[in-house]
This record gives structure tokens, C-alpha cells and sequence, in this order.
């Protein structure tokens, strides 16, 4: 396979991951509602390790590290669109 082809297939992925990530952020919406109502915290530490050890464990030893800091990373992008949507409730309450 050459050049060109890899590139098409990471494109490809690309597409993928990109569906994948709008479909997590949108979940991620939700989460924030259901918070909202029962006041439960947008961060648990104690969950997203529990997480990490869970999506991480089988990943090979060779890319277990960038894997980890992939996942660490979309967690926070999830948390951030849960506050700005947390944020947006409360803006909508006070009006």
C-alpha cells in the first residue's frame, strides 16, 4: 500500500471518528441535563479512572500511553460541553 492509500484510509477514519465524537458530545448534552436535575458533579475523578483502566487495558503496551491521553482528552471535551450546557440552563433560568 502506498502513500496515497494510507492517507485515504486515515481520511476515512477521520470521517469516523469525527460521527463517533458528535454522537459522544451529544450523549454528553444529555448527561449534563440529567446533572442538572439531580445536582450530581460534572467531574468524578473516581469515574473517569475507572474508565481509563477500562478502555486502556486491552490497548497494546506500544500505544497504551498516547491511547490513555486520547481518552483523558475526549472526557474533557466531554465535561466542557456538559458545563457550557449546564451553563446555559442556569442563564435560562435567570431570564
Amino acid at each position: 500500500m502506498g502513500l496515497s492509500e494510507i492517507r485515504e484510509k486515515i481520511d476515512e477514519l477521520d470521517c469516523e471518528m469525527k460521527k463517533l465524537f458528535l454522537k459522544r458530545m451529544g450523549l454528553a448534552e444529555q448527561v449534563a441535563l440529567i446533572k442538572a436535575e439531580t445536582g450530581a458533579a460534572i467531574y468524578v475523578p473516581e469515574r473517569e479512572q475507572e474508565i481509563v483502566e477500562k478502555q486502556t487495558g486491552d490497548v497494546p503496551q506500544e500505544y497504551r500511553k498516547v491511547y490513555t491521553a486520547f481518552i483523558k482528552e475526549v472526557m474533557a471535551l466531554s465535561r466542557m460541553v456538559q458545563e457550557e450546557k449546564m451553563a446555559s440552563l442556569e442563564n435560562k433560568k435567570g431570564d
